[in-house]
């Protein structure tokens, strides 16, 4: 059996600024923490910000386990709690691929990536195992959607997870998706790698070791790798106080440090030369709450999880503070919502799209500051957006 998650919704949105052709949503909550499940629902948004359910992609009792975007790719793809997996092409703003996973009886998910192979090309890869975890193996679905189904399930080398593709951390409070690679070890040499567990793999970056001075054992957690940035959260086993967030720009082979922004570094998402943070701090006597809970919807949708629930019941609290840093140039931008639940969707022709509870706005990127926002869409769907693209 799979491990349940939240669902997702797939919103589509029709472009509102002058820079955009049509912009899609996709919206949800698919975690491995709850059983809750949600509706999936097909939406447009028209230019005067109207919300048009368009069909419904998930019923509410099949779920959702994992979602994910590439925007190198161009693609969205989601892993239903039923093993449906539903590709979603960017260009054509439409499902390009859905075929069922051919789980067997007993056999458990551990967890999935998206992975270019030099062999089998574009893939959803699942880390499998039956009740002997230690014999845990591969399996990859072919994305391209002029593979038939019956055909697209193939074998996975661990060699092949040399080219993983990870995006971050979607989502607040346990209410969104985590793209990541966990428990990466480091050698003495700055050499990242893992088993994963079927093998031994080495990824073809190597830190700085002055970047990792005072680390007793680093492991590290890769948390976005796209075809501009590669960026790992270091720390020692066991002792976070020390965690770091190390940024590799492609382009120059070049590390540095993510700034401090007061927030926490492994919280971060990658969108081509950006990295973007939802300031988070630890709940304590001077911050017992995330900001604005007047606007958090107070119960469970048919497309998403009581809000309030959710944050009174995380470890952190978010102040309403949007983090943007640029790899290329290294400068940095904030958008203060003082709104807790507020989040940066997607960087895209450097222009931010971000939601603040139930609105979605726009901001241009201009030099070395940030234009004016602009309004987009305002509705209760909006509410469970973690992730957008464009349609060009």
């Amino acid at each position: 059996m799979l491990r349940r998650l939240n669902a997702i919704t797939i919103v589509i949105i029709a472009g509102c600024h002058p820079l955009a052709a049509q912009l899609y949503l996709v919206a949800g909550s698919p975690t491995p923490k709850y059983n809750s499940e949600f509706a999936t629902v097909l939406l447009r948004v028209a230019t005067e910000g109207n919300v048009q359910e368009i069909a419904e992609l998930n019923k509410r009792e099949e779920g959702s386990e994992w979602i994910a975007a590439s925007d190198d790719w161009r693609k969205t793809v989601a892993l239903a709690g039923t093993g449906q997996v539903t590709v979603v092409d960017f260009g054509e703003a439409s499902i390009s691929k859905r075929c069922r996973w051919p789980h067997q009886p007993g056999e458990s998910l551990i967890s999935q990536w998206l992975v270019e192979s030099p062999i089998s090309g574009r893939m959803f890869v699942e880390l499998l195992a039956g009740d002997d975890v230690t014999k845990a193996y591969l399996k990859g679905m072919l994305l391209d959607s002029a593979v038939p189904c019956e055909e697209s399930f193939v074998a996975v080398e661990p060699r092949d997870m040399k080219q993983i593709k990870v995006s971050g951390f979607a989502g607040l409070a346990d209410a969104g998706s985590n793209d990541v690679v966990a428990q990466l070890a480091i050698d003495g040499e700055g050499r990242i790698g893992d088993w994963f567990p079927v093998g031994p793999v080495y990824l073809d970056y190597q830190i700085p070791m002055d970047l990792l001075r005072a680390i007793k054992q680093p492991r590290g957690m890769a948390i976005i790798n796209n075809d501009h940035i590669f960026a790992l959260s270091v720390s020692a086993p066991g002792d976070p106080s020390d965690d770091r967030l190390l940024v590799l720009r492609k382009r120059d082979n070049t590390w540095r440090p993510l700034p401090d922004f007061g927030g926490i570094a492994w919280r971060a998402r990658g969108f081509g030369d950006f990295m973007t943070i939802a300031e988070a701090r630890p709940r304590g006597v001077r911050l017992r709450e995330s900001a604005g809970r007047a606007e958090w919807a107070a119960g469970d949708r048919r497309t998403g999880p009581n809000a309030a629930a959710r944050f009174d019941s995380f470890s952190y609290v978010f102040p309403g503070k949007l983090h943007v840093y640029d790899v290329e140039t290294e400068r940095s931008y904030t958008i203060t919502t003082d709104q807790g639940d507020s989040e940066i969707l997607l960087i895209d022709d450097r222009v931010v799209y971000y939601r603040v509870s139930d609105r979605l706005y726009s901001v241009p990127i201009a030099g070395t500051g940030l234009g004016p926002a602009q309004l987009l869409a305002t509705s209760d769907l909006v509410r469970d957006a973690h992730w957008a693209f464009r349609k060009r």
